[in-house]
């Protein structure tokens, strides 16, 4: 088990992975030190699940949230123990000690807290853009063999499924109207409209999806559920209105979590 080590040592590790842009890590290793960056610096993960589009994030976000309650302290040692594997570093915390006394202590903290402890560029995957991320952007993004749409598409271009995910409500009206689908029909990877349009909370269509007979239990190829996404978007009106539509607050997700456990919150007020 790693020792316990101060904020400084902490700080001077987080800087050294930064700098070492020559460094080559497998995504496994990035998503190591991000969990563990996260843990030390923040605590326990207290952030929503990124939507199913933010492939970078969704990783990232499960890095740290598997760490549960382990405490900061031991995620800080675990973190400079995995740097100083990577680097081959044995002192990390001199690091920390000479950047202090050449008056640089202040640009370090800095550089710390705009960092998410793994600074390798991979300029060919698309980097997370979560609000939990702002202070965390630089981590060389994981990579995922799924791309989401293309930007600036025309919705005349798009499926049903990317209308619903992205609110075009009057078009995918009138497509639906004019096709001879189920409004449940499921994409390439399991997910309905509504999966589509609760992910990535929009309100609006989520609720003609329902009004509609759109099935609120279904599980997308995951186990995940409406109610579960509309929770992860944090949106009070969809998870209200999948409620009084009979959704399954006991369903489990492929995560083990059921939907209350997402967004309490949201529940106290349905």
């Amino acid at each position: 088990m790693a020792a316990f080590v101060d904020e400084a040592a902490f700080t001077a590790a987080a800087q050294r992975i930064r700098d070492a842009r020559h460094l080559a890590l497998d995504n496994d290793a990035k998503l190591a030190l991000y969990g563990l960056y996260k843990q030390g610096s923040e605590g326990p993960c207290n952030m929503p699940k990124p939507g199913i589009f933010d492939f970078a994030g969704r990783a990232k976000w499960a890095a740290w949230q598997e760490l549960g309650s382990l405490d900061q302290a031991v995620a800080q040692a675990q973190y400079v123990a995995l740097v100083n594997q990577h680097l081959g570093l044995a002192h990390v915390a001199d690091a920390a000690a000479g950047e202090s006394s050449s008056g640089s202590e202040s640009e370090s903290e800095s550089a710390a807290s705009d960092s998410d402890g793994c600074d390798v560029e991979d300029e060919t995957v698309q980097k997370s853009n979560n609000e939990d991320d702002k202070g965390a952007t630089s981590l060389g993004a994981v990579q995922s063999t799924l791309l989401p749409p293309e930007s600036g598409r025309l919705p005349a271009d798009m499926s049903l499924h990317e209308l619903a995910a992205d609110g075009q409500l009057p078009e995918l009206q009138a497509r639906w109207a004019a096709s001879d689908l189920d409004i449940d029909v499921r994409d390439e990877d399991g997910m309905t409209m509504l999966h589509w349009a609760t992910d990535h909370g929009q309100t609006a269509v989520g609720i003609w999806l329902i009004e509609h007979g759109a099935n609120v239990n279904l599980p997308d190829a995951e186990g995940t559920t409406a109610l579960h996404n509309a929770c992860y978007a944090q949106r009070q009106e969809l998870v209200s209105r999948l409620l009084a539509a009979g959704a399954d607050r006991t369903a489990v997700s492929g995560d083990g979590e059921l939907a209350e456990d997402i967004w309490p919150a949201g529940f106290a007020k349905s």
